[in-house]
């Protein structure tokens, strides 16, 4: 935990399932942040909410109800996460932190 730049723009949490990638998430959340606080947000990309809203919607009432620090989990489960997530990176309103499982090649 504590040789990640947690004050970089986009943080990439990467590893194979079952490493501690959303442990790793929620520690630190715990850590740094008031509980209930309106600036920041866990949230999985594998929820039902995504089934009829997108990333880009969330994070905009995200933001306009004071919203500064995204945890984002199960990113790879989220088909446009790439596209949507470097657009709202590139506004730089957000703090991004992304937890992805990495896809194992096999031959």
């Amino acid at each position: 935990m504590y040789q990640i730049n947690w004050d970089a723009q986009l943080i990439a949490i990467k590893g194979p399932r079952g490493v501690g990638k959303t442990t790793l998430m929620l520690q630190y959340m715990k850590q740094h942040y008031e509980i209930y606080s309106r600036e920041v947000l866990y949230c999985t990309l594998d929820s039902v909410y995504f089934s009829n809203h997108t990333l880009l919607e969330l994070v905009d009432v995200f933001v306009k109800n004071g919203g500064k620090h995204l945890f984002l989990d199960e990113v790879h489960k989220y088909p446009t996460w790439s596209k949507e997530i470097r657009y709202i990176e590139s506004m730089g309103n957000i703090l991004w932190k992304l937890a992805r499982k990495v896809k194992r090649m096999t031959r």
